[in-house]
């Protein structure tokens, strides 16, 4: 069921970007669309950046919610369409079927890109990202080795609003602040960023996802 629904987004989502590129001798949008699960897999895979223009056509292709997605080791990005919801939980893929999983803007795990988190606790976390405050609580992860073991790590965690922003972010709207959360479980220490807007919702997140993937960022265009 699932991945019908998926093939008819994608499906939707090429139809769009094709009539919006109708005219013209060249389809560069539905060409990097086809490309962009590669992007995210491929460790020596070239920057391909997503346009303004090219976000836009996938917006006016559906009305699924869309995320685009930029794993920063590998620099490929991906817009992935909301596939399941599930309990406040949001799953979305590309048509390869890379998966991550959002709730309510926290990326939670993925599936399909290497390294992958399998799992996380979060809601102390989250809570306090989302109210924009200063605070101190744990934050669990959980991967899976190349054994097929199950490694955890518990990482205590501080909140700090209005931090200086990372240009991966991009720009503060208003009524948005910047939440920095520093992290770390000896000997590992990450840095998350969050753009939370008034209401508590995360606009975007640049998160440490584990040791194989590194950094995702989730810019949420459409929840």
């Amino acid at each position: 069921m699932i991945t019908t629904r998926l093939t008819r987004l994608t499906a939707a989502l090429a139809l769009g970007l094709t009539v919006a590129a109708c005219g013209s001798t060249e389809n560069p949008v539905f060409n990097l669309i086809k490309q962009l699960p590669q992007t995210l897999t491929q460790r020596d895979a070239k920057p391909q950046p997503i346009t303004q223009e090219q976000i836009a056509a996938g917006l006016a292709a559906t009305d699924k919610p869309i995320s685009l997605i930029t794993l920063e080791t590998r620099k490929g990005q991906a817009l992935m369409l909301e596939i399941e919801r599930n309990r406040g939980y949001q799953s979305f893929a590309t048509s390869s079927r890379q998966v991550v999983t959002i709730r309510e803007g926290f990326m939670t795990s993925s599936r399909g890109l290497g390294g992958d988190l399998m799992s996380s606790e979060e809601d102390d976390l989250l809570a306090l990202i989302q109210a924009r405050k200063v605070g101190d609580v744990r934050y669990v992860q959980r991967h899976l080795t190349v054994d097929n073991q199950t490694t955890v790590r518990n990482y205590l965690c501080i909140a700090k609003p209005d931090e200086e922003a990372p240009s991966q972010l991009g720009p503060i709207l208003e009524g948005e602040r910047v939440v920095t959360v520093y992290c770390k479980d000896e000997p590992t220490y990450f840095t998350n960023s969050f753009i939370v807007d008034r209401h508590g919702n995360i606009r975007v997140a640049r998160q440490w996802m584990g040791p194989d993937l590194g950094y995702l960022v989730a810019q949420h265009l459409r929840y």
